[in-house]
């Protein structure tokens, strides 16, 4: 197998780490369970990045959470690959995650949770054709 062909392999590996993580916040949603919610989306949308900056030959920037959303802030939000909600949206989940996993009884709102899921799979289709097209 080709470097070029082991990449492509990984893409899609995230791709489809992103799609059952959003799937799963789909059905923690509907069981009423929003903090694990937000936690899934989060890192659906992080797997999502993670395809993008692999497709682009950036997955050495993947070691840390903090190294994704920079990357993602300079390579794709600041050049305008992506409009600047999906920016928004990923600092949001990522700071309502380390809520949702180390702040005690955190409690979020299902109708702040329920936009969070209808955007978050905005961004996830935004990426997986930002993904695709680059490998």
């Amino acid at each position: 197998m080709t470097v070029h062909e082991e990449r492509k392999q990984l893409v899609y590996w995230w791709i489809e780490k992103a799609q059952r993580s959003y799937e799963s916040a789909q059905s923690e949603f509907d069981a009423g369970r929003y903090d694990i919610t937000v936690s899934r989306l989060y890192y659906s949308v992080f797997y999502a990045v993670a395809a993008v900056l692999t497709a682009m030959e950036k997955e050495q920037l993947l070691k840390k959470h903090s190294a994704v959303r920079a990357a993602f802030h300079l390579n794709m939000v600041k050049t305008m690959v992506v409009p600047k909600k999906y920016g928004s949206l990923y600092d949001k989940l990522f700071e309502a995650r380390h809520r949702a996993d180390y702040q005690p009884m955190v409690e979020f709102e299902s109708t702040i949770v329920q936009d969070y899921l209808t955007d978050a799979k905005d961004f996830l289709e935004c990426m997986v054709v930002l993904a695709k097209e680059k490998c």
